[in-house]
């Protein structure tokens, strides 16, 4: 329970070692692809004496085409409309800039601060080319048309960070605390220009346009305190506070284009100012013990949740907060247990946590949101955190060259958040994507992973994982439905170590469809291999082909007593690219030393530069 009740995995015990000799180290990466696809990274750490400074920058650039295909056949006398086809082709390219840097100051051997500053852009734009038909119950076309949907998008984000770490004698025995702020700003837009045909005639007031103008900024702090105190070689006790808190604001304006007028106008009903604010206090304590041969860790966590949005000109709110009183306290409690036990090579664990997931901005605000004529979405302002119970039994054994680990687990989820889609009341051939929460959700499995090593150069890797899951939610008409099935999927790694410190990789991997509230997804399956190249521990060169037959797509099918709908989505997954890594540094060497001059002595120091230990 140390970290927060929003994330998904058990205890990670990371602890970044950092190197106490002087001297430096880093890593130079640089890769290029198929499709404009390029990527830079630089890592350099420097040790001197009482200090260690650290800097990294990371570029990206890329570009990537997908396509769609959206299927919607009605099957009640609501809609004016039988059916619906649309296909998608859009052309996406983002660019990426990452900075880090600060330093490590051991002020004594029990006390030490860490500064660190760090800068984020990103760009995104894409074009997205619709075309659409709308057909009667005897397949004829009544309306068909094209969009082309230009968007664009910026940010900048930058965190600095101070913290602080002591340590006592005793072993183990250490307190951190952290002080962090960011601050981000974006802008972006949307243009969308759509004609519409009727019996081939471009129809009057056409092409319809419509532009989206966003501008946001939104600044978060957060503050923690950690602290650990063995009491023996066995049993320590963790306790902690974490506080974050996060406000933010954006304008959003939508207008469309009026002929009448020969000029944009504002659409009030799709055009939002909103402010968020956000808050989450925490407060756990861990203990770790054993009793005869069973290690056992137990901790509780409790978690203040507040969220509140008010869209500023329209005078509505929207949030929750937990616990608001005595009788949702327990929607703030989050306790976990974790047991292990070590026996003749072979370990069994238990364990079992509760978890929370809140929603998002996306998922909560009440505004409507269209990628296509007749699709749209909109948040449910009225949404609620789903929360999680998950218990889980791992038994790990090594039988010769053989490493099994297998895994038994169940999850149940009350008020699920879904997404669900239904006919707009007002135009029931247009569908309202959006967000509920469910009555309850659970599913249970059999995950096993094993690693069988053939020999020395030869060894396979494989994950199956098989489970059962059940949704449970209310329709449009107040109605319980429930949804269920089994689903699987496999991963399999091949990895052949070659002569000369080559080594090639296979990867696959396949899953089957399954459960969502309304549907079932559409079964995805890839292959990927690459062809990597190490000498002398320091170059490392790769080459990797993803996708290798081009099969990797996703989608769903809606089968609900309105309509049905297949939708399908196909990123350019299949590409080439080449990367090379240089590992370099030397420990016990100065930086800062100053050569002598001939004829200096050593007590006297040169003037001449420094000795970067060559």
């Amino acid at each position: 329970v140390k970290y927060d009740a929003s994330s998904t995995g058990g205890i990670l015990n990371v602890i970044l070692k950092k190197n106490d000799k002087p001297g430096y180290n880093g890593i130079a990466m640089a890769s290029v692809g198929s499709g404009n696809c390029y990527m830079g990274m630089t890592n350099l750490n420097v040790k001197e004496g009482n200090w260690n400074f650290f800097g990294i920058y990371t570029f990206n650039y890329g570009s990537n085409t997908s396509s769609g295909y959206t299927q919607r056949q009605n099957v009640t006398d609501l809609f004016p409309i039988a059916s619906f086809e649309q296909w998608n082709n859009t052309l996406m390219t983002n660019m990426f800039h990452f900075a880090r840097a600060g330093f490590d100051y051991n002020i004594n051997n029990r006390n030490s601060i860490t500064l660190s500053g760090n800068y984020i852009s990103g760009s995104f734009d894409s074009q997205d080319n619709q075309n659409f038909g709308v057909f009667d119950s005897t397949k004829n076309l009544l309306i068909n048309g094209d969009r082309v949907a230009d968007q664009t998008a910026g940010f900048k984000n930058y965190t600095g960070q101070l913290q602080y770490k002591r340590t006592w004698p005793k072993a183990g025995k250490e307190l951190t605390a952290d002080a962090m702020y960011n601050y981000m700003a974006g802008d972006g837009g949307f243009n969308w220009a759509t004609n519409n045909y009727y019996g081939g005639v471009l129809l009057p007031n056409n092409p319809q346009l419509t532009k989206n103008i966003n501008l946001s900024n939104a600044h978060m702090m957060n503050g923690q305190i950690d602290y650990v105190n063995p009491i023996s070689d066995t049993k320590k006790i963790e306790w902690g506070f974490k506080s974050n808190y996060t406000t933010s604001i954006s304008n959003n304006t939508t207008y469309n284009y009026v002929y009448a007028d020969d000029a944009y106008e504002a659409d009030t009903s799709l055009s939002n100012n909103y402010q968020i604010e956000n808050m989450i206090n925490a407060a756990y304590v861990n203990y770790t013990g054993k009793f005869k041969k069973i290690g056992y860790v137990g901790g509780l966590r409790f978690e203040q949740s507040y969220y509140k949005g008010i869209i500023l000109n329209k005078n509505q709110s929207f949030g929750y907060n937990y616990p608001s009183n005595k009788d949702n306290i327990l929607n703030a409690l989050f306790p976990a247990i974790y047991l292990s036990h070590k026996f003749k090579g072979k370990e069994i664990q238990a364990n079992f946590s509760r978890k929370i997931n809140r929603p998002n901005f996306f998922q909560l605000m009440p505004f409507i949101m269209f990628s296509d004529k007749y699709n749209l979405r909109r948040g449910n302002p009225d949404l609620a955190p789903e929360f999680i119970n998950m218990a889980e039994v791992n038994f790990n054994v090594k039988i010769k060259k053989v490493d099994i680990l297998t895994s038994v687990y169940g999850k149940y989820i009350t008020q699920p958040i879904t997404n669900v889609a239904y006919p707009l009341p007002t135009d029931p051939s247009v569908l309202l994507n959006t967000y509920q929460n469910g009555h309850d959700s659970y599913n249970f499995g059999w995950e096993n992973t094993f690693k069988f090593t053939i020999w020395k150069s030869f060894s396979v890797m494989s994950n199956t994982n098989v489970y059962y899951q059940t949704i449970n939610f209310l329709n449009s008409a107040n109605q319980l439905v429930v949804n269920e099935g089994y689903s699987w999927m496999t991963k399999l790694n091949l990895s052949y170590k070659l002569p000369k410190d080559f080594t090639i990789q296979m990867n696959g991997t396949y899953e089957s469809p399954k459960i969502i509230p309304q549907g079932k997804t559409i079964p995805m399956y890839f292959m990927d291999l690459s062809l990597g190249k190490n000498i002398n521990q320091k170059y490392i060169f790769n080459l990797t082909l993803s996708d290798v037959f081009n099969t990797k797509k996703m989608g769903s099918v809606y089968n609900t007593p309105d309509y049905i709908q297949t939708l399908n989505r196909r990123r350019e997954t299949r590409f080439v690219r080449l990367s090379f890594t240089w590992l370099f540094g030397k420990f016990d060497t100065s930086i800062f030393k100053r050569r002598p001059k001939s004829g200096d002595t050593p007590n006297m120091g040169g003037q001449d530069g420094l000795d970067f230990g060559k």
